[in-house]
């Protein structure tokens, strides 16, 4: 656990491939829907080309989350490139098409493809394979983190991000932030 310095919250250095977050999110161990995150606003473009690059294995990304105290795990930055992959998984949106992807020392094509159809291509499983066991690096919090804490976190990460006023407003954790946000979701 890193915790060298007054005031810094403890946590662990993780590495989860997109195998790991489907089966823990196939167990409801994540929590990726925190009152403080955006939700899923990442357009279809942006899913594409994320999972093509991340077929190249261009993508050295880190996710950050926290333990809760019954277990499960929550999302505090990565939401997107989490929520792409699971998207992905159910062929919700096709790769871009691609000539540059390396597997096993060798440069291959890849068409346009759904996750589904991937067994289909001659390199499908070869690709599955890569897609599922990439890693990313997780900063994984400890129990003792807050939701104020937390949501600090999410605005502090992505201060460079472009969040809109919304998204700033939804970070908030102050009680009439909470009563707001809990009866205007879904309207």
């Amino acid at each position: 656990m890193a915790n060298n310095r007054e005031g810094i919250m403890n946590y662990e250095i993780e590495r989860w491939s997109y195998q790991d977050i489907l089966t823990k999110n196939g167990l409801e161990e994540l929590d990726l829907n925190p009152a403080f995150q955006r939700e899923e606003v990442a357009p279809v473009s942006w899913k594409r080309k994320f999972v093509t690059d991340w077929l190249r294995g261009g993508v050295h990304s880190v996710l950050t989350f926290r333990q809760l105290e019954d277990g499960r795990k929550q999302s505090i930055d990565g939401l997107q490139r989490v929520t792409t992959g699971i998207g992905f998984t159910k062929s919700k949106f096709k790769t871009l098409p691609a000539n540059d992807i390396m597997i096993e020392n060798q440069l291959i094509d890849c068409p346009s493809i759904l996750y589904k159809d991937l067994h289909k291509d001659k390199n499908g499983d070869s690709l599955k394979d890569k897609f599922l066991t990439q890693k990313f690096i997780v900063v994984m919090y400890d129990v003792s983190m807050t939701d104020e804490q937390a949501a600090e976190t999410f605005q502090k990460i992505n201060f460079a991000n472009a969040l809109n006023d919304q998204e700033y407003r939804q970070a908030r954790t102050h009680a009439l932030a909470n009563y707001i946000r809990s009866n205007a979701r879904g309207i």
